[in-house]
Protein backbone atom coordinates (compact mmCIF):
# COMPACT_ATOMS: atom_id res chain seq x y z
CA UNK A 1 0.00 0.00 0.00
CA UNK A 2 1.37 3.40 -0.89
CA UNK A 3 1.09 6.34 1.46
CA UNK A 4 -0.73 9.51 0.53
CA UNK A 5 1.26 12.57 -0.47
CA UNK A 6 1.48 15.22 2.23
CA UNK A 7 1.26 18.62 0.49
CA UNK A 8 1.57 20.69 3.67
CA UNK A 9 3.97 23.58 3.08
CA UNK A 10 6.98 24.12 5.33
CA UNK A 11 5.61 27.60 6.05
CA UNK A 12 2.34 26.13 7.38
CA UNK A 13 4.09 24.17 10.13
CA UNK A 14 6.93 26.61 10.82
CA UNK A 15 6.62 27.82 14.40
CA UNK A 16 3.65 25.57 15.17
CA UNK A 17 3.48 23.41 18.29
CA UNK A 18 2.24 19.78 18.19
CA UNK A 19 -1.02 20.74 19.93
CA UNK A 20 -1.87 23.73 17.70
CA UNK A 21 -5.16 23.28 15.85
CA UNK A 22 -5.83 23.96 12.22
CA UNK A 23 -7.66 22.38 9.27
CA UNK A 24 -6.96 19.36 7.13
CA UNK A 25 -7.81 19.28 3.42
CA UNK A 26 -8.12 15.69 2.16
CA UNK A 27 -8.76 14.18 -1.27
CA UNK A 28 -10.47 10.80 -0.87
CA UNK A 29 -11.32 8.40 -3.69
CA UNK A 30 -14.93 8.62 -4.87
CA UNK A 31 -16.17 5.07 -5.50
CA UNK A 32 -19.57 6.36 -6.67
CA UNK A 33 -18.05 8.02 -9.73
CA UNK A 34 -17.35 6.03 -12.92
CA UNK A 35 -14.44 8.40 -13.73
CA UNK A 36 -11.00 6.97 -13.02
CA UNK A 37 -9.20 9.00 -10.35
CA UNK A 38 -12.40 10.73 -9.18
CA UNK A 39 -12.23 12.12 -5.66
CA UNK A 40 -14.12 14.08 -3.06
CA UNK A 41 -12.53 16.89 -1.11
CA UNK A 42 -13.09 16.72 2.64
CA UNK A 43 -12.23 19.53 5.06
CA UNK A 44 -11.76 18.69 8.73
CA UNK A 45 -11.39 21.61 11.15
CA UNK A 46 -9.91 21.80 14.65
CA UNK A 47 -7.27 19.10 14.20
CA UNK A 48 -3.55 19.17 14.89
CA UNK A 49 -0.89 18.62 12.25
CA UNK A 50 0.04 15.15 13.62
CA UNK A 51 -3.66 14.19 13.56
CA UNK A 52 -3.93 15.41 9.96
CA UNK A 53 -0.95 13.27 8.96
CA UNK A 54 -2.48 10.23 10.65
CA UNK A 55 -5.87 10.75 9.01
CA UNK A 56 -4.33 11.49 5.62
CA UNK A 57 -2.49 8.20 5.24
CA UNK A 58 -5.38 6.50 3.40
CA UNK A 59 -6.20 9.51 1.23
CA UNK A 60 -4.94 10.37 -2.25
CA UNK A 61 -3.30 13.62 -1.08
CA UNK A 62 -3.76 15.95 1.87
CA UNK A 63 -2.45 19.07 3.57
CA UNK A 64 -2.78 20.89 6.88
CA UNK A 65 -3.37 24.62 7.31
CA UNK A 66 -2.73 26.47 10.58
CA UNK A 67 -6.18 28.07 10.54
CA UNK A 68 -9.87 27.26 10.45
CA UNK A 69 -11.22 26.74 6.94
CA UNK A 70 -14.92 26.96 6.10
CA UNK A 71 -16.05 23.40 5.42
CA UNK A 72 -18.55 24.58 2.78
CA UNK A 73 -15.96 26.51 0.75
CA UNK A 74 -14.04 23.61 -0.78
CA UNK A 75 -13.75 24.83 -4.38
CA UNK A 76 -10.26 25.52 -5.68
CA UNK A 77 -10.24 29.00 -7.27
CA UNK A 78 -7.27 28.10 -9.48
CA UNK A 79 -8.63 24.73 -10.66
CA UNK A 80 -6.77 23.45 -13.70
CA UNK A 81 -3.56 25.43 -13.07
CA UNK A 82 -0.45 23.34 -13.58
CA UNK A 83 1.39 22.18 -10.46
CA UNK A 84 4.21 19.85 -9.48
CA UNK A 85 3.91 19.12 -5.75
CA UNK A 86 1.46 21.63 -4.33
CA UNK A 87 -0.79 24.57 -5.16
CA UNK A 88 -0.52 28.11 -3.84
CA UNK A 89 -4.15 28.47 -2.77
CA UNK A 90 -5.19 26.93 0.57
CA UNK A 91 -8.21 25.07 -0.85
CA UNK A 92 -6.30 23.50 -3.76
CA UNK A 93 -4.54 20.16 -3.91
CA UNK A 94 -2.15 19.12 -6.68
CA UNK A 95 -3.58 15.97 -8.27
CA UNK A 96 -2.27 14.53 -11.55
CA UNK A 97 -0.35 17.72 -12.35
CA UNK A 98 -3.18 20.22 -11.96
CA UNK A 99 -4.65 22.13 -9.04
CA UNK A 100 -7.97 20.65 -7.95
Amino acid sequence: MSFAENQTSDEAIDGQKPGDKGSGIFAVPDPASPIQGAFKKVIVTDITYPECVRRGQNCMVYKWLPKRVDQKASDCPTKGSLCTKSCAHDLCLCIDGTCQ
